[in-house]
């Protein structure tokens, strides 16, 4: 994603956190050879999807996966678990 170009992803619930399917990626079924190849054939014979998918990724990415933003949000976790300890 930072590097600003269309990924084909499988579905795993990690996953699904980051890529919106026609968004900021497209998903290949997993284990599905044939429809990796249908996914990436898609995105390479379509400029216009590739390259909405690539820059919607890369905002994303530089929007929520920067170094701070991860910091920022595990302590925000750490401060709101501490808060509710006894």
């Amino acid at each position: 994603m930072h590097l600003g170009k269309a990924q084909v992803e499988t579905y795993s619930e990690g996953v699904a956190n980051y890529v919106e399917d026609g968004k900021t990626g497209v998903y290949a079924g997993v284990g599905d050879a044939a429809d990796l190849k249908t996914q990436m054939t898609r995105l390479f014979d379509d400029d216009v999807l590739r390259s909405g998918i690539a820059s919607h990724a890369l905002r994303f990415a530089q929007q929520f996966c920067t170094e701070s933003t991860i910091v920022r949000y595990f302590d925000n976790m750490v401060t709101t678990f501490n808060a509710e300890l006894p």
